[in-house]
């Protein structure tokens, strides 16, 4: 099995500006901040970001099935989520002088920052495109309990190495 590089995964919960819209917000973000944003964040090296729309209509399509289970169902307007090779990576994309010239006061008219919500970890996926990945031989994710990944190579299992701020 090839060396799977580990990558964090930084995700932003976010509300609308209670001046604008959903429909607005929603809109605002699609079809002009996702273009500003998406050349700036290229230049400064993010893997990727990926917009999640959570508009009423759909976020309350999992109110029965929260209800049942007892979970709190997400007030949210969105979800942002960048992919880094370290938090480094996006904390050097907000120094770019584009940021606050540009991007900060788009984020600023349609997002409501003071209620946004941050954490950040990384994916371990184990379906993908309707099928099981990421599982040995022997029926065991090849995630190890630390967060390293086992690689297979030259046949016997060993870890992956960890760095401060990300993983290589």
């Amino acid at each position: 099995m090839a060396a799977k590089q580990r990558v964090l995964k930084l995700t932003i919960m976010q509300h609308r500006n209670p001046s604008m819209s959903e429909e607005d917000f929603h809109a605002h973000w699609t079809r002009k901040h996702a273009p500003l944003a998406s050349a700036w964040l290229q230049r400064n090296e993010i893997i990727s970001y990926t917009q999640y729309h959570t508009p009423k209509s759909t976020r309350y399509l999992a109110a029965s099935v929260a209800k049942d289970f007892g979970w709190t169902l997400a007030g949210y307007d969105g979800y942002v989520d960048f992919m880094v090779s370290s938090v480094e990576d996006l904390k050097n994309a907000v120094e770019d002088p584009e940021y606050p010239e540009k991007v900060l006061p788009d984020e600023q008219m349609f997002m409501d920052q003071s209620n946004s919500v941050v954490t950040v970890g990384w994916e371990e996926v184990y379906v993908k495109d309707g099928k099981v990945i990421n599982i040995d031989r022997d029926g065991n994710s090849i995630y190890g309990q630390d967060g390293r990944v086992k690689l297979w190579t030259c046949g016997r299992w060993c870890l992956g190495e960890s760095k401060e701020l990300g993983w290589r």
